[in-house]
């Protein structure tokens, strides 16, 4: 299907949009050789053992890819290509995985899920990207290292030197207001983001806030407002935990499936506090975004951010801070 695409442009496809992305429900299929949607793909260890499987899917603002291993099998380290393309490749055309934008490590027997915004793979939706998975996976029986193989994701295009190779996956158009998820607001509800909750100098409509079962005051909640959420999945989501709190005390009305994913969030800090790298339950909790307990705050964390940024239902308030 794709074996006439240049080696350079390696699976760099696009295809036009669906018409009716905003026009009526869940997810539109784009045309072209591609279909949108989820694709599940067999994880090939060694050239010939099947070591699991790669699900890739995409909800409306994030792309969704999870590795699982078949019985047996664990994923030590994993290295995922997905974009526009080309895919890092030396000149004689042999993958680099070390290159690839996104890669992390894996518990023994866990399932790999990784969450990336579609906002960081410049296509939009109802365009193709490129998608290269590598991982070196171990096969244990009885507790013992019985083999350890690289492996890929089957592929639709090999690499034109070593074996492995890359597929093209079609970005589904979903609509995230689809069945009426998001109901209009009041016209006078807006949302104000960190920059005016950090520097404005206004009151808080809260003087505690409370994340997961634990209480922060205004001062440390502006401590957390201040740390490195890149390298700590619990300050990541923290921070916007906190301001869709601040937004709602300060009478924002939110929606249904807001109001979920901040109870899921207040649940996952207490299901994970025992992880906290310094005992007392607080954040920071010290997880990096490679862990496995990652995952799910990471998909929280965009939910409620793109809610606090003024980027779904309710707008952002006009003035200097947002």
């Amino acid at each position: 299907m794709l074996g006439k695409v240049a080696v350079l442009g390696f699976l760099a496809l696009s295809l036009d949009c669906c018409e009716d992305f905003w026009n009526g429900g869940g997810g539109s299929h784009p045309g072209g050789d591609v279909e949108c949607g989820e694709q599940i793909r067999t994880l090939w260890a060694g050239k010939k053992y099947d070591s699991g499987t790669v699900t890739i899917d995409n909800t409306a603002t994030d792309l969704v890819v999870m590795i699982e291993p078949a019985p047996g099998w664990s994923v030590e380290t994993w290295h995922l290509y997905a974009g526009p393309g080309p895919i890092p490749m030396t000149q004689s055309g042999a993958a680099i995985p070390g290159q690839f934008p996104y890669a992390g490590t894996a518990s023994p027997n866990s399932v790999v899920t990784i969450t990336i915004p579609l906002s960081a793979i410049t296509p939009a939706c109802g365009e193709t990207i490129a998608v290269a998975l590598h991982a070196d996976m171990v096969e244990r029986k009885n507790g013992k290292v019985k083999r350890r193989e690289t492996a890929w994701a089957d592929w639709d295009t090999a690499f034109p030197k070593a074996w492995g190779g890359g597929f093209a996956y079609g970005v589904c158009c979903i609509d995230p207001c689809a069945n009426g998820a998001c109901e209009p607001p009041p016209s006078d509800e807006c949302v104000n983001y960190i920059y005016y909750w950090w520097f404005s100098g206004e009151p808080w409509p809260l003087t505690t806030i409370e994340v997961g079962d634990q209480s922060y005051t205004q001062e440390e909640a502006l401590a957390i407002f201040g740390m490195d959420g890149q390298a700590d999945a619990s300050v990541y989501l923290a921070i916007q935990v906190i301001i869709a709190k601040l937004n709602q005390a300060a009478g924002v009305t939110l929606p249904p499936h807001i109001a979920q994913a901040l109870a899921d969030a207040d649940d996952w800090f207490v299901d994970h506090a025992h992880l906290d790298s310094d005992g007392d339950g607080r954040v920071p909790y010290g997880i990096p975004h490679s862990a496995p307990e990652a995952a799910d705050a990471i998909n929280l964390k965009w939910e409620l951010y793109y809610f606090n940024d003024g980027m779904r239902e309710v707008p952002v308030c006009d003035n200097e801070y947002n």
